[in-house]
């Protein structure tokens, strides 16, 4: 069965290696080239993942897409390339919110961009999928069949903002009367060696309305930042008056309260907006009291 599961990979090895015809004596064998991926948890973390594999000069020469159940069978993906030096770019949990350049045919890698969908339109920007990034530099050398590992680590940071003892949520919202959370300043788009970049970008997350703890509820994965950002977040009372009501340095609650971003670790930023007794504080929430996030 895993065999069978396989083969998908496999057909698109044989096509994209352009190495089809009546001599075949010049041709790489079938599959010579091994990728493993490697990350913690990696079975509940990351359920799809894109390969984009570019040569010493760094043009592309073939991409695939390897879903959750072909990675449930093997972790990894098989390759059919000729003798050279070359270069796998892999992104995982690549949805519906992150649009991939230059994983295409006669592309380069100096140009492959990372963005949502929506950057460079008129619509707005909720998130960023989940996004984990793995980059390996490798040789075929022979005929040989060579293996590989593809160590990724976490190209996104969770952003979740909860918003209590607001008077509106104590009655029935219909959407447009739901708070709004926009984060700004961020940077909307990352290049192939997951370095960040562009014109400072707000951001609009989905809100969501728990009626049994009167909270609202908006979670936004954001790229990679820095400890030191000029991110803003503000809490709107609604999409008709879009009157702001609080305003959040994230620097400056990252610094209060010892929150650092570092190298190749998960980072998830939960931020209680309180207001009591006609003041309105800002606080780390305690995990535990942490609402479970819906899984990918």
């Amino acid at each position: 069965m895993k065999l069978l599961k396989a083969l998908p990979v496999f057909i698109i090895s044989i096509f994209l290696s352009g190495c089809i015809g009546d001599n075949m004596d010049d041709c790489p064998p079938l599959n010579n080239v091994i990728l493993h991926f490697d990350y913690p948890s990696f079975p509940d973390r990351i359920n799809r993942v894109n390969v984009g594999i570019f040569d010493k000069d760094g043009a592309h020469v073939l991409n695939q897409q390897i879903d959750k159940e072909n990675l449930n069978s093997f972790q990894g993906t098989y390759l059919t390339l000729n003798t050279g030096e070359y270069t796998a770019i892999c992104w995982g949990n690549a949805f519906d919110d992150t649009r991939i350049t230059c994983f295409n045919p006669n592309s380069f890698i100096h140009d492959g961009i990372i963005s949502h969908p929506n950057y460079g339109t008129a619509l707005q920007i909720p998130t960023h999928d989940s996004l984990y990034y793995g980059k390996h530099n490798f040789t075929v050398t022979s005929r040989d069949r060579v293996e590989h590992t593809v160590y990724f680590k976490p190209s996104h940071i969770k952003i979740h903002v909860y918003v209590k003892g607001l008077a509106a949520l104590s009655t029935d919202l219909l959407p447009a009367q739901y708070p709004v959370i926009r984060i700004n300043n961020l940077d909307p788009t990352c290049n192939f060696d997951m370095q960040t970049a562009g014109t400072g970008t707000t951001y609009y997350p989905d809100v969501n309305i728990d009626s049994t703890e009167k909270t609202a509820i908006a979670r936004c994965n954001t790229l990679r930042f820095e400890n030191d950002n000029p991110i803003t977040i503000e809490l709107l009372d609604n999409t008709i008056g879009n009157n702001i009501l609080c305003t959040v340095g994230l620097s400056k609650f990252m610094e209060d309260n010892s929150i650092t971003v570092q190298e190749g670790e998960e980072l998830t930023i939960p931020i209680l907006i309180l207001f009591k007794n006609g003041n309105v504080t800002i606080e780390l929430l305690k995990w535990e009291e942490v609402p479970v996030e819906p899984e990918i």
